[in-house]
């Protein structure tokens, strides 16, 4: 990994929440990967999501940054303070080619 992506993945390590997930698209198995979460407000749906999409969403809507390296991919499912979220999309930021952190956002399931 790159020292921006190296630096991200520390931060992420030391403060970020422990999501434990279920594997749901073509593995069945657990995994604990740490990110930072903060609910979305409806101002920014429009960044990430068409009217469309904004209809059908259910709501409270979670923003997850994780490491570059973390194995998170869409329709993975994991527990957060009762609720179930699935993920709904993953953005991979990269920098100087090197996948530097990933952004996710999940939605109940």
């Amino acid at each position: 990994m790159g020292l921006v992506a190296d630096r991200i993945k520390t931060k992420i390590t030391d403060c970020g929440e422990t999501l434990a997930f279920t594997k749901l698209a073509g593995v069945v198995a657990a995994a604990n990967v740490k990110a930072f979460v903060t609910p979305m407000n409806a101002g920014e749906f429009e960044t990430y999501f068409d009217a469309t999409e904004i209809a059908l969403l259910t709501y409270p809507v979670l923003r997850c940054i994780a490491a570059g390296d973390s194995t998170v991919i869409v329709a993975d499912l994991f527990p957060r303070d009762g609720v179930n979220y699935i993920v709904d999309t993953v953005f991979l930021y990269r920098y100087e080619a090197v996948g530097a952190a990933k952004l996710f956002l999940a939605v109940q399931a």
